[in-house]
This record gives C-alpha cells, sequence and structure tokens, in this order.
C-alpha cells in the first residue's frame, strides 16, 4: 500500500494506491473517485455489527464501511474528509496504537481495528465526547483536520496544553488530562475555556482551526444589533 496525499493542507485528499488483493476500508462518504481493476462492497468494520453501533452512537462515525479491493496492480482509491482541511496517515502497530477524536477518522487498512474507546470522565469535556476511537492492529491508518495538520513528538515527561478544541489524534502512550486554563476567571478572560494537557511519551497532531470557530461564524448564538433606518421608526 502507497499513500500520497495532494491538495493540502486546505483541501487534502489521498490517493491510496494498492497491490493485488490489497483492501482499504474507509468511512461510507469518504471515497472521492476509484481507478478501474477496484472492487467495492459494504460493511460494518472491524468488530462486527455491535462494534459498528457503538462507533456509530458513540462515535460519531457511518455505520456502514465502504470496503475496497485491489483485483489489478497499481489500482488505487481516493478518499477525503468532509470538512476543508488537512491529511496524514500513520502505520499501526501493536506497539503503536492511535487515539482519534471523533470526525477524525476517514480510512485504514483491512487489519487495522477501530474501536470506541472510553475516554474517562477526566476526559469527558472533550469535543468528541466521552469516546475516542482507538485504532490497533497493524496497516495505515488515514485521519484529517479542520485546518492545517501540527505534529508534535513529546519525550517522556514532557507536556503542552492544547486547546480541547484543536485536538484530533495521538499515539495512545501519552497521557491527556484536561481542565480550564488557569481556573474560571482566566478562561473567560482568554476565551479558552477546556484544554488538554498532553504528557509523553508519543506523538501528538492538533488542528489549526477548530469546528466551532465556523459554526460561531454560521450561526451566531447572539444577534447582531440593529439600528432603525433613518427615518423609520
Amino acid at each position: 500500500m502507497r499513500i500520497q496525499t495532494t491538495s493540502g493542507p486546505s483541501y487534502a485528499i489521498s490517493y491510496v494506491h494498492l497491490q493485488v488483493g490489497e483492501q482499504l476500508v474507509a468511512e461510507a462518504d469518504a471515497m472521492a473517485a476509484l481507478s478501474d481493476g477496484v472492487e467495492a462492497s459494504a460493511g460494518v468494520g472491524s468488530g462486527g455489527v455491535v462494534s459498528a453501533a457503538m462507533r456509530k452512537f458513540l462515535g460519531g462515525e457511518t455505520f456502514f464501511v465502504g470496503v475496497y479491493t485491489a483485483r489489478v496492480h497499481g489500482a488505487w482509491v481516493a478518499v477525503n474528509p468532509p470538512l476543508p482541511g488537512d491529511m496524514t496517515w500513520v502505520t499501526v502497530s501493536p506497539d503503536y496504537g492511535l487515539a482519534l477524536t471523533s470526525g477524525a477518522y476517514v480510512a485504514s487498512s483491512i487489519d487495522v481495528d477501530i474501536d470506541t474507546r472510553w475516554a474517562g470522565f477526566r476526559n469527558v469535556a472533550l469535543r468528541e465526547g466521552v469516546t475516542l476511537l482507538h485504532a490497533t492492529g497493524s496497516g495505515a491508518c488515514l485521519f484529517a483536520s479542520y485546518g492545517g495538520l501540527q505534529k508534535f513528538q513529546l519525550d517522556a515527561g514532557q507536556s503542552m496544553i492544547i486547546d480541547a478544541g484543536h485536538l484530533v489524534a495521538w499515539q495512545d502512550t501519552l497521557q491527556i488530562e484536561v481542565g480550564m486554563l488557569g481556573g474560571l476567571a482566566k478562561a473567560a478572560v482568554s476565551g479558552e475555556w477546556l484544554v488538554a494537557r498532553v504528557t509523553g511519551p508519543g506523538d501528538v497532531w492538533m488542528q489549526t482551526r477548530k469546528e466551532q470557530q465556523l459554526e460561531g461564524l454560521l450561526l451566531p448564538s447572539r444577534k447582531q444589533n440593529t439600528y432603525p433606518r433613518r427615518g423609520v421608526t
């Protein structure tokens, strides 16, 4: 499997080139194009119906997934996320699991298991809710962001703070704690309400924008001030 990502970081799309017999699993609405020699089918992904239902109702992912099988050498599948932004991929292995926020997952190799994972009470305030997606197994896992992606590599004991809405994915060796930045009063002044303290060792990805900012522009919670036209009462 060879993955080529283009048109990033604003409108990224990934072309997954497959060997004969290789399979790609993708979110139901992720496929943008495919070449001749690819057989497409539908499934419920790893773990069967129960896991698919949990991913749907707890993780915010689609119930059905697309399964794409290469029947000729060099066949490819193009996948993209629903929001404008960047994409990347990592190689998941028994020594490298990946936690994903809801909506970040795009596609993966057939041998990568995507399941829901309880985030714990300390993480209940993350934007993805009380569950995370957890990628384990062996193979490539593609995920996306809203805006550009930034990767940080943290050594053991090294920490950084990320706004909870900017957090996208992280290696499951990292420790995540969610809270308010400097307490309630400081959070109200700075506008940074919920942040995640991320402690290494491991890799973490953040996005340069967050969906809530776009939602606030499109659907403002407060009506704009209106002024009567001159001469109109």
